[in-house]
């Protein structure tokens, strides 16, 4: 009885929680929230294809940048913002405009002054997440550089957390981690834990525990496609984990389920993501 109480208790308070933050970001007549994510293949399979959707079912206002090169190291968005380097692909998703705009051959800098963005996002590349010396001094580098370019004065920063690959991956940098995904899983989520720590990042996306929850819960199901980009309903998990993660409202329960998946699989995306935000210290098999 005592457990069943503390348990009402738990879910009153999430929902009082989220409800409070969505409504901080969606009140009537403030401006839409502006999010940019500087990376790679792993930001474009988390924030191109369904975070504006899923904003837009709940009527949150919110503009989405996105500047990738293919496979982008720390290292290497450092020298690209040394040399000026225009490879990033920026592209631009307004659905208030229903508008998705896509530019080839822009400069990080060209991104980051395009709008007032509200958070900026960075990541590792994969194989190289789980290793710490990996994103120094360049992390440090980009979010000073970034602070001194944004135009929004009070830009908020954040790690994008990417997740192990599949088991049987082939991908190159697996070895890194003996081929072993529990063990990449956790050099990931240790070593993006102490980097925040290091650099005073507060917010970090839990899109690895996310994943790594789905694998429990659903091991039938493939969240890559390739073993290690997402498959469809890995690009939903990762969605869903930024969207309750900045915007402060619980996916479960949102209306909009993208066509590739069906209605249970949406069900089951959402609240492997809820739990990833409410408990990132914990994956799913933790909890058992």
């Amino acid at each position: 009885m005592l457990k069943r109480g503390v348990d009402l208790l738990i879910i009153v308070f999430a929902v009082f929680f989220f409800e409070a933050n969505a409504q901080s970001v969606s009140s009537a007549g403030k401006k839409p929230v502006k999010i940019l994510a500087i990376g790679n293949s792993f930001s474009e399979d988390a924030v191109e294809y369904h975070l504006s959707r899923l904003a837009k079912a709940d009527s949150l206002e919110v503009i989405i940048g996105s500047l990738v090169v293919g496979g982008s190291t720390l290292e290497q968005h450092w020298k690209n913002v040394l040399n000026a380097d225009s490879s990033y692909r920026y592209t631009k998703i307004n659905w208030m405009e229903n508008s998705r705009t896509v530019r080839k051959n822009t400069r990080l800098t060209d991104g980051i002054k395009d709008e007032e963005w509200d958070y900026i996002t960075f990541q590792q590349v994969s194989h190289q997440s789980g290793i710490y010396a990996s994103y120094f001094p360049y992390i440090t580098d980009l979010i000073a550089f970034t602070k001194k370019e944004a135009l929004n004065p009070k830009v908020e920063f954040a790690i994008h957390q990417t997740w192990a690959y599949n088991k049987e991956s082939t991908h190159f940098g697996f070895a890194n981690y003996n081929n072993n995904q529990m063990e990449m899983y956790n050099a990931i989520i240790g070593t993006v834990d102490k980097v925040a720590k290091e650099i005073g990042v507060n917010m970090i996306i839990p899109a690895g525990v996310a994943i790594q929850n789905g694998r429990y819960v659903a091991p039938e199901t493939d969240f890559c496609r390739d073993g290690f980009h997402l498959s469809p309903i890995g690009r939903y998990v990762a969605a869903c984990t930024w969207y309750e993660k900045i915007l402060g409202k619980p996916s479960p329960g949102n209306s909009f389920c993208p066509t590739t998946l069906d209605a249970g699989k949406c069900r089951l995306a959402q609240e492997i993501a809820h739990k990833a935000v409410m408990d990132p210290s914990k994956n799913e098999k933790q909890n058992k």
